[in-house]
């Protein structure tokens, strides 16, 4: 990592100043119609950028500043230097910032000024890449699957990020992080877990452990939980130390709420689990989540639905604030609830639910084959594919060929009272749901793609304010009639469907469930990512 190869780093570094010095600034011009000091193919291969063109942004970087070289001095270099290392917080610093033998092969060869030369646009393409990686992530973004036109963010141009603050690298690339608290807070958790990983005692297995019971594995569990912050250390002389006594069950209670784990004082399966992740597996899953606020940067908006599909909860942004959370059931591993960036843009009140193919064929034929009149206890039509009532005894359910089920509204209709709808290619949406119960559970993938939301008339009266005072009574009214109807939603919120398994605020990190496994496959993307040099 760079750390260790700093002190190697700065001197290489600083053996290019002395390379400059040994000759003439002045006699470094830049090449013709090029306010490079040098032109590229005469160097070294250079690090190169992943989503901009290398050349160019050098090309505007070296025209904003009137000097031949950028780097021509111990202090600038130095302060790069320190900037660079401070990526090791964001889970992006590795020794190719660090290339020290760029400066071998500058001086095999090469004059002096040359090689001075070759030293500055190196520096300078190290720079680039750093504050493109802080913009927009180390990897290609495995999320959205979709985004609807015209919904990605500006970010700041990286040429111009780079020159504004040439000489405070560290101030550039505060700026190139994502500009939200979250970012900085687990950047925090990822830091003091990577200088002070701790020790963590593994809680042996066995039978559920209940508050008030006696076992001999609660002497491993007070000491984790101990080490973990969750206890004070006084604990350890416990006068009953095999007892699960009220103090060890608060903390054990803490510790589920903070892993998003279900919070019952229990401990099972899914808690031991939890308890015996090692700190290099935390930090690991610190440092992909930072990954994946980098790229959610690119689709924030001041006013937007924000869903964290992975950790089932949704979140109402408004002027940049959270203003009101609620949790949220998403699609089960094998109907996924697609990642996405929409704008929502309707409400259907006393919505009618059409049984999606994949429903139909996988759950109600089944069902309707074993007994058909399961089609009016759950007050649902037959239709043709023009909306044709069917009668559904006429049917062969062997072959039913081009039906489709519609339950209509009310009190057992999967959508509830009302749907949240937006443009997207995948027929999915947010919607309220009488499976209330389903929201104490601690992971939430029960779905079958769309999203159901707890309290969902609290998010259709946020909505709702964006309509007239007239309007908002007719719909009130609409509601209540239990008819279905549909109202716009003029200049509605951004949605955003989005992942992410670890997040932190002022009061540390919280951990969730990778129900979708997509944890692994970002691990192995950042595993295998290489610096790109021409």
């Amino acid at each position: 990592m760079i750390k260790k190869c700093t002190p190697l780093f700065v001197g290489f570094m600083l053996q290019g100043v002395h390379a400059l010095a040994a000759g003439d600034p002045s006699n470094i011009l830049s090449t013709q119609d090029s306010a490079l000091p040098v032109a590229i193919q005469d160097c070294p291969p250079l690090p190169q950028l992943r989503l901009h063109q290398h050349d160019s942004q050098l090309e505007l970087l070296y025209q904003s500043h009137q000097e031949p070289l950028l780097w021509s001095t111990g202090t600038r270099v130095q302060t790069l230097v320190a900037a660079l290392q401070s990526l090791e917080d964001d889970g992006l610093a590795s020794d190719d910032y660090a290339r020290p033998q760029v400066m071998a092969e500058t001086r095999d060869g090469a004059s002096p000024d040359q090689a001075a030369a070759c030293f500055d646009l190196h520096l300078s393409s190290l720079y680039l890449r750093a504050l493109e990686e802080l913009l927009h992530g180390r990897v290609p973004t495995t999320q959205p699957e979709w985004v609807a036109e015209g919904l990605i963010s500006e970010r700041a141009a990286l040429s111009m990020l780079a020159a504004a603050s040439l000489a405070d690298p560290a101030m550039a690339m505060h700026r190139a992080r994502p500009a939200v608290p979250e970012y900085e807070w687990l950047r925090q958790q990822y830091r003091q877990l990577r200088l002070h990983p701790g020790e963590w005692q593994a809680v042996p297995p066995g039978a559920l452990l209940r508050p008030r019971a006696d076992s001999p594995r609660i002497p491993a569990l007070r000491e984790r939980l101990v080490s973990g912050g969750y206890l004070p250390a006084t604990s350890r002389q416990s006068e009953a130390p095999n007892h699960y006594d009220a103090e060890l069950e608060q903390a054990l209670r803490q510790f589920q709420l903070s892993q998003g784990l279900k919070v019952d004082g229990v401990l099972g399966p899914d808690t031991l689990s939890a308890l015996n992740r090692s700190p290099s597996q935390r930090l690991l899953q610190l440092r992909l989540n930072l990954e994946r606020l980098r790229w959610l940067e690119a689709w924030r908006s001041p006013d937007m639905l924000l869903v964290n599909v992975a950790g089932g909860t949704l979140q109402v942004i408004e002027q940049g604030q959270q203003r009101w959370q609620t949790r949220i059931q998403a699609g089960r591993s094998d109907r996924r609830t697609p990642l996405l960036v929409s704008r929502l843009n309707r409400v259907t009140l006393n919505p009618s639910w059409t049984v999606p193919p994949i429903i139909f064929r996988k759950d109600k034929l089944p069902l309707i084959r074993e007994d058909v009149g399961y089609i009016a206890r759950s007050d649902m039509q037959v239709l043709s594919s023009d909306g044709k009532v069917l009668d559904a005894t006429s049917i062969d359910w062997t072959n039913p060929g081009n039906v489709l089920l519609r339950q209509r509204p009310g009190s057992t209709n999967p959508l509830g009272q009302m749907a949240f709808r937006f443009p997207n290619p995948f027929s999915v949406y947010l919607h309220d749901t009488p499976s209330q119960h389903l929201f104490e559970r601690a992971t939430r993938s029960v779905s079958s793609g769309c999203v159901r939301v707890e309290a969902a008339s609290q998010l259709s009266d946020w909505l709702f304010q964006r309509l007239e005072p007239a309007r908002r009574e007719q719909v009130a009214i609409q509601l209540a009639s239990g008819r279905t109807h549909e109202v716009s939603i003029p200049g509605g919120p951004r949605l955003v469907l989005a992942y992410w398994t670890a997040e932190a605020d002022a009061d540390g990190a919280r951990w969730f469930n990778d129900p979708y496994r997509l944890d692994p496959e970002l691990d192995q993307a950042l595993r295998q990512w290489t610096p790109r040099y021409r």
